[in-house]
């Protein structure tokens, strides 16, 4: 699949960096990083890690105004 004549998909084998060139000035390395790094951090205290429930959510911006309580 394309668009704009980039293709989206790569059909057969292994994302290579390589193969994707444009992304290396849009997503500098560290940033990657950060992420793995914490991915694995999620990981490894994947058992310390509870669910939040929503509790109160205001109708305007409720993502700053929401309470939530951890699910036991």
């Amino acid at each position: 699949m394309e668009k704009g004549g980039v293709p989206i998909f790569k059909p057969v084998g292994v994302w290579n960096w390589c193969d994707w060139p444009f992304l290396a000035a849009f997503i500098p390395t560290m940033q990657i990083l950060y992420v793995a790094e914490s991915l694995i951090q999620l990981y490894q205290q994947r058992e310390q890690v509870r669910g939040l429930r929503l509790v109160y959510a205001a109708p305007v911006l409720r993502h700053f105004t929401a309470r939530l309580e951890e699910i036991s």
